[in-house]
């Protein structure tokens, strides 16, 4: 997998073990900046952070914060704690000059409140995506649900 392009012909979830062993072949880096697209799901989230990982200087954008991802990695990295799963993330998703930048997803983060998880990062940039066509937005969530393929596939 080329990190210009993490996307897979899979759906999401079993796309998850190899983003797992792209991330494990990468040295960690220091991170110096930690930028945050916080979203709404089907709100075109995913294709700007492809757009994101394609410049090359602001890390692998990805929905890290994702339960099923933080669930594989728990095994994969034999650990409950999520300061050890987010540290090995993050430190192998930024760039060369320390840059990561995170797609969260609203559900998600409520899921990690739910579960009493304080996510103590100093971000850098914080940008919010919502679409306007509400209507629009659900049908295609119903839709990705129904299929489980939430990935536009290439």
């Amino acid at each position: 997998m080329d990190e210009q392009h993490l996307r897979t012909t899979e759906d999401s979830i079993s796309g998850f073990d190899k983003r797992i062993q792209f991330l494990n072949k990468r040295d960690p880096r220091k991170i110096f900046k930690i930028n945050v697209l916080l979203a709404q799901p089907r709100t075109g989230s995913t294709m700007l952070s492809d757009y994101i990982t394609k410049s090359g200087d602001l890390g692998l954008c990805e929905e890290w914060f994702n339960p099923f991802l933080l669930r594989k990695l728990s095994e994969f990295l034999q650990t409950q704690s999520l300061s050890e799963i987010v540290n090995w993330i993050l430190t192998r998703a930024a760039s060369a000059d320390g840059v990561v930048s995170v797609n969260i997803l609203v559900p998600h983060l409520i899921s990690l409140q739910q579960r009493n998880v304080e996510l103590s990062l100093s971000f850098g940039k914080l940008v919010y995506l919502d679409r306007r066509n509400k209507i629009d937005q659900a049908v295609s969530l119903a839709k990705a649900s129904k299929s489980k393929k939430y990935v536009k596939l290439t």
